[in-house]
């Protein structure tokens, strides 16, 4: 019955997948789709690249829908079960997806924690959270690939031993963080990252290559990724009412807990509570998005699927809102 359980549960999810796919190419025609997918992956995709902007709405999804099938079937070749953690990094992956992140340039970093797996003789599973969040870096490889004006044949080879090389370094990197700031922040990875992005930006800046920012930004799919935003945190909390029929029950207890890494709302309150949770931080979200007029691209698209994916992980409205206050104050 058990292995019936996860033959179904395979075809189910491949069911998604396909479901999908076949939305997402409604769209647009194939071919329209594919070539702003290639725009895409040729993109130098430094902060801010907004995906949307560069190969249109089908060809972003399309950008999401394949870095989520890579990361969820790397998951389960590792025999990995999901957790809070995992399930916090994969929304967040999707959240990239929207601007700078995709299967090509996430790539180098995996290398390099494998590597960093088998110089330490640790197992690759045991580094999944920080394998994951690694890619939060990956635009780097695309911007040595295509945004500094080097031949494909140096700048290529060059990306993806500079990745692999971020990707060594970050879970040693990525533990002295966490000693740092005593897991009082959920990105603690992010911070890893932007310490190693600095000296990455020192060492370019020392060949004589000054690295410059983006803002390709289009906030032409407002609507349509509000709606869509909507739709998803609604579905969380209806999911929730099916793993558990009274998932609002544990939840007190969960705005109860101070959210300090390592804090997992998946194994400490359940399911149905943790998704419960996710709905309410998606839909708060979209609350602020409407009373600040703020207005909906990539990488906002991007913050809000993180926002989302970490309230399984640490975050719920009790800890949430004050500091958002403090950030509208300031504002």
């Amino acid at each position: 019955m058990n292995h019936l359980r996860i033959y179904k549960q395979k075809y189910i999810i491949a069911l998604l997948f396909l479901i999908a796919f076949l939305s997402i190419s409604w769209l647009e025609p194939l071919n329209q789709m594919f070539t702003g997918y290639w725009k895409i992956l040729i993109s130098p995709s430094i902060l801010l690249t907004d995906y949307l902007a560069v190969g249109g709405l089908a060809a972003t999804l399309f950008n999401v829908l394949t870095t989520l099938l890579f990361n969820y079937i790397l998951i389960k070749s590792l025999k990995l079960h999901f957790t809070g953690p995992i399930l916090a990094v994969l929304m967040t992956i999707v959240g990239f997806s929207f601007f700078g992140k995709n299967v090509l340039n996430a790539l180098p970093m995996y290398l390099g924690v494998y590597l960093y797996a088998k110089a330490t003789k640790t197992e690759y599973k045991n580094h999944i959270i920080v394998l994951l969040l690694s890619t939060g870096i990956s635009p780097i490889v695309s911007y040595i690939t295509f945004g500094i004006g080097l031949e494909l044949y140096i700048g290529l080879p060059l990306a993806i031993i500079f990745g692999a090389l971020i990707g060594f370094i970050l879970p040693a990197s990525n533990t002295h963080a966490l000693r740092f700031h005593q897991g009082y922040n959920l990105y603690s990875t992010g911070f890893s990252m932007g310490v190693i992005a600095m000296v990455g930006t020192a060492i370019m800046h020392g060949f004589g290559h000054k690295v410059k920012t983006n803002f390709i930004i289009t906030y032409d799919y407002h609507w349509i990724l509000f709606f869509g935003l909507l739709v998803l945190s609604l579905l969380f909390i209806l999911i929730s009412f099916i793993y558990d029929k009274k998932p609002w029950k544990n939840y007190p207890n969960l705005l109860k807990s101070p959210g300090r890494l390592v804090t997992d709302f998946y194994r400490d309150h359940g399911i149905g509570t943790t998704l419960l949770n996710i709905g309410i931080m998606g839909l708060l979200s979209l609350v602020l998005v409407l009373v600040m007029k703020i207005q909906i691209s990539g990488p906002m698209t991007g913050a809000i699927f993180t926002v989302m994916g970490f309230a399984a992980f640490g975050k719920h409205p009790f800890n949430s809102i004050p500091v958002v206050l403090g950030g509208i104050i300031a504002y």
